[in-house]
Formats: C-alpha cells, structure tokens, sequence
C-alpha cells in the first residue's frame, strides 16, 4: 500500500520548514510548494491525499485554489486544510464554503497538526 501524499502549499519557508519537522515523523510522502502555481501543478500530476493550503499567496492564492480543485471530480478525494495568519471568521466560513475540510491558524502547536493528521489521514501519533 503507497504511503499518504501530504503537500503543504504556503509562500513562507519557514512554515514549510515546520510542517516537514513535524510530518517527518510519519510514514507518509511530503511535498511542499511555495506558490499556488506549482502547488496545482504538483495536484495534476499526483494523488495528493492531505493538503495544508495556506489561504493567502501572491499569485493565485489558497482560496481560488481550492475553487479550481472542487472543480475537479479527481480532487474531492483530496482533504484540504487552509492554513493561514487571519484569523478572520469570514475568511475561514468562506474556505468551508467552497469546499475546504480544517482550517489551521499558523501559530499553531505540534498537537494542532497531528490531530490532522490523525484526523484526515487516520495516523496515529
């Protein structure tokens, strides 16, 4: 059985850099993409099973990315966690609307990104 695809799409090195220290742990197969145009393009070549999408990038940000994925019948089986420094309500009942499964503030413990993995992916810490 192939391990879990996990694709973490966010601008910021430094939160791609925390994800990896914490999802290293798993047996599960980690991207990262800095922008949301390589974040698609990495989506259209592979299955992907949990993306932690941050919801705002220069370019295409998180939330029209998440529109183009919901488009797709190949991308519902996607879970999608936007992540983001706003903690606007509105931002966050937004991204559900359109299909976003989690939402994750960025300063966020180690246990917040491990629930969600166990959550979405059935990992256990």
């Amino acid at each position: 059985m192939p391990k879990p695809h996990v694709l973490v799409i966010d601008d910021s090195a430094t939160v791609r850099y925390l994800f990896a220290e914490i999802i290293e742990n798993y047996d599960v197969r980690l991207t990262e993409a800095a922008s949301a145009e390589d974040g698609l393009r990495i989506l259209s070549q592979d299955k992907v099973d949990l993306l932690f999408l941050d919801i705002h990038l220069p370019g295409l940000d998180g939330l029209e990315l998440l529109r183009e994925l919901r488009k797709t019948d190949k991308s519902h089986a996607c879970k999608v966690v936007m992540i983001s420094s706003d903690r606007d309500q509105a931002a966050v009942d937004l991204a559900t609307s359109i299909g976003a499964d989690d939402y994750l503030p960025k300063h966020v413990s180690v246990g917040r990104i491990l629930d969600m993995l166990q959550k979405h992916l059935g990992l256990k810490a």
